[in-house]
């Protein structure tokens, strides 16, 4: 969505004119230059309101069974990448690369610097 920046002393004096756009596009509304608000049309805020109140389930949440039965769900196969490296084929795959890529660092202990 197309987004159009306007003071707010602008809009008071043309509230008209930028409630009809932000009915096609969004209108920021600045204070001292930063954007302070958005204006937009009512079914896109709430259309964007449902989509935030959806949660993701981390991986790490889902049952043995909830992960097989994604494995077997038939996820389409993922392309080659941009840059030509193999992309993980499916969400499960795709989870487990994403263990695998995780690096523990331990702390390094000092020793003592007195002698007993």
């Amino acid at each position: 969505m197309k987004s159009m920046r306007v003071t707010a002393s602008e809009f008071q004096k043309e509230y008209g004119r930028y409630a009809s756009l932000a009915r096609r596009q969004a209108v920021t509304i600045t204070n001292h230059g930063r954007a302070e608000l958005v204006v937009l049309d009512a079914e896109e805020y709430e259309r964007l309101r449902r989509l935030d109140s959806r949660v993701a389930m981390p991986v790490e949440a889902l049952s043995e069974a909830d992960l097989d039965r994604l494995e077997q769900s038939g996820t389409p196969r993922t392309p080659r990448s941009g840059n030509g490296k193999n992309l993980p084929r499916t969400a499960i795959e795709s989870a487990k690369s994403a263990a695998n890529d995780v690096t523990i660092i331990q702390p390094k202990h000092r020793r003592s610097a007195r002698k007993e």
